[in-house]
């Protein structure tokens, strides 16, 4: 008996379609499984790249700490109000990114506590907190950084890219395998 993809009104063809849809559902279901039992960073050549590289400490946002780091700087004595705690955090900030390139997620949270406690206006903080916590597993806490970061942050094209990619990871990693097929 071949299974049709329409729903006729005869029993024998909605007993058919109902078995082809078990099936299907369970193949699908089944392939989402076998997807999840690859580790993350682990899959197809290049998909740590895809994934965008805030979770390893870089890309895009670390240029724009150090550029404002440069930046606020080179104003030295000229520095207005706020301006001292800003540059203190920010290179918090970088030197928990370094912590994230070094894949020490603990001691950049720890940093990142301190950077944010010093100026919590700086939302390259909440990002790279958003990162560790993704990384350890804490999908509930980086999406809450993320939030807290998204408009703290600057408007650049790329630095969004990539936090669009993370956002896609942490609310990916919330499904449940059945989630995930549809």
């Amino acid at each position: 008996m071949a299974f049709s993809c329409f729903i006729d009104r005869s029993s024998r063809d909605v007993r058919g379609n109902v078995a082809a849809a078990l099936v299907a559902a369970v193949c699908l279901a089944m392939a989402g499984c076998a997807s999840l039992a690859v580790p993350r960073g682990d899959g197809f050549p290049g998909e740590r790249e895809a994934r965008g590289s805030i979770t390893s400490g870089g890309g895009r946002a670390a240029q724009l700490i150090e550029r404002d780091i440069r930046r606020l700087e080179e104003l030295g004595g000229a520095a207005t109000v706020g301006q001292p705690q800003r540059l203190a955090s920010l290179r918090l900030t970088s030197r928990a990114v370094g912590h994230l390139r070094d894949g020490d997620n603990h001691r950049a949270l720890d940093v990142l506590e301190r950077a944010i406690s010093i100026d919590g206006a700086v939302g390259f903080a909440y990002l790279f907190m958003a990162a560790a916590h993704y990384n350890l597993g804490d999908v509930t806490r980086a999406a809450g950084f993320i939030e807290r970061a998204m408009p703290l942050l600057p408007d650049d094209r790329a630095l969004h890219e990539e936090l669009d990619s993370l956002r896609a990871d942490v609310y990916a990693s919330t499904l449940t395998p059945v989630e995930r097929v549809y």
